[in-house]
């Protein structure tokens, strides 16, 4: 008989979700935009892709370069950052999963930031 495997148990990264807020305004009086971290220490999984997508605003082409896992009811937004062992990624199109017995997991695209 096969036991059930929670998707959590194969999480074996853990991220920092960063937000977009804003520190201010400069000298012009337009906002100053940073990241400031709203959730640490948070388990996930991310897997490698390679896979492209067309962005919705335009014709040019996204390279999605990860798919990010984490448990449903993380509060992770779209055009959130994470950073996963040092690295940066930005964070499009969460999405939660159901199995029939309520909220099993939610998936994110992801893409590294390279600044």
């Amino acid at each position: 008989m096969l036991e059930a495997v929670s998707i959590e148990s194969t999480f074996c990264d853990s991220m920092a979700i960063q937000r977009r807020s804003t520190a201010g305004t400069d000298r012009h009086g337009m906002p100053i935009e940073t990241w400031a971290t709203v959730y640490s220490d948070v388990p996930c999984r991310l897997r490698p892709l390679n896979a492209t997508e067309l962005t919705p605003r335009n014709d040019d082409t996204l390279v999605v370069t990860h798919l990010l896992y984490a448990s449903a009811g993380t509060d992770l937004l779209h055009d959130d950052r994470v950073v996963i062992g040092g690295t940066v990624f930005a964070v499009l199109n969460p999405v939660t999963y159901k199995n029939g017995m309520g909220a099993n997991h939610m998936t994110a695209r992801a893409v590294e930031v390279r600044e």
